[in-house]
């Protein structure tokens, strides 16, 4: 038996540290800064501004209390683990000084919060969506881990910490995590992994200190999202091919979007020159309009291919918005293209 489940018969009982006085979060110089509990909350903020932003038809696929099922994510720092590594010399040596010299214990922070959350919904041979994305949400899942009340995560008296923290943001976000119980596991993983993203920036969460703005989470939350590019699509209506492009639709792209009614799975075959990236970008500002999503991204196989269509891009988005957009250039010397244009 691997020794992450290996029990021992002489293990004491371990004292827990409280859910509200652990760390998450150390300052610049190297001290606690912001707790569990209010990272938690400032991440679940952040992935309902998220969510808000979405055409109805995407809120759909995630839970009805989005912020609650993203807010778990980090319930596993409430361990011996965690908090041994990087606050043993000041949160663990007030509340907790006996774990100081004990050096057993699991830190796999990600892990240890799913294990909390299959406790809780009592998913013990398949485990939850919401504990599948707290598990993947930097960037890979563990394979197994251990029951919540393991020894090396803490034990019971850890375990029900961690519960009580699942509590308190139930109460924060209203509504249980059974709410999730048929999401899409990897969907909430992307949704949990941008948010806590966002709400680790200390431009905007300061380790140090409240949210920036007002001293409030949501708002906060809000005015992050949006500084981060995540902005309502305000399209303008009722524009025509000839006014997107300066020119009438040829024959195959007129029959390419008349058929494109709703979002789906297109292909369009045509030969070279004959116009597939604009019957692409117009039927892609159709759904626009029709409020089906908020954007476009457009993949291609090199940088320079890319490049290229990054300012066709550029110059079809100035003409279809109201506002003024600057679409990102996705690839590895994309700061370079940004640099000089600056």
């Amino acid at each position: 038996m691997p020794p992450l489940f290996r029990k021992s018969k002489n293990q004491k009982h371990l004292p827990a540290i409280p859910f509200d006085k652990c760390a998450a979060k150390t300052t610049a110089d190297g001290k606690p800064g912001t707790c569990v509990v209010d990272h938690c909350i400032n991440v679940g903020r952040v992935a309902e501004a998220l969510i808000a932003l979405q055409p109805e038809r995407v809120k759909r696929l995630f839970p009805p209390k989005p912020g609650l099922s993203v807010s778990v994510h980090d319930v596993g720092k409430v361990s011996p683990g965690y908090e041994n590594k990087y606050f043993r010399d000041t949160v663990v040596r007030e509340y907790a000084p006996e774990l100081c010299s004990q050096m057993s214990f699991s830190t796999h922070h990600a892990a240890i919060s799913a294990a909390a959350i299959d406790r809780l919904l009592g998913s013990s041979v398949s485990h939850s969506p919401v504990a599948l994305a707290a598990a993947a949400h930097h960037g890979k899942k563990d394979k197994s881990y251990p029951p919540d009340t393991a020894e090396t995560l803490g034990g019971p008296a850890w375990s029900e910490e961690r519960q009580k923290l699942i509590e308190r943001l139930s109460t924060v976000f209203g509504g249980t995590l059974q709410d999730a119980a048929h999401a899409d596991p990897w969907l909430l993983a992307g949704l949990t992994c941008v948010s806590d993203w966002i709400g680790s920036d200390e431009m905007f969460f300061p380790a140090d200190r409240p949210p920036v703005e007002q001293d409030d989470a949501m708002l906060t939350a809000r005015r992050a999202v949006a500084e981060c590019g995540f902005v309502p699509a305000m399209t303008k209506k009722g524009l025509s091919f000839e006014d997107v492009f300066g020119f009438a639709a040829h024959p195959p792209q007129r029959q390419f979007i008349d058929r494109v009614t709703q979002p789906g799975l297109y292909v369009l075959e045509a030969p070279m020159g004959i116009g597939k990236t604009e019957a692409a970008l117009y039927a892609a500002y159709k759904l626009m309009e029709a409020g089906c999503h908020q954007g476009l991204y457009f993949a291609l196989p090199t940088r320079l291919t890319s490049d290229r269509i990054h300012a066709r891009v550029s110059r079809f988005l100035a003409r279809i918005s109201e506002a003024q957009l600057a679409p990102k250039l996705a690839h590895g010397m994309a700061w370079l293209y940004e640099c000089r244009w600056r």
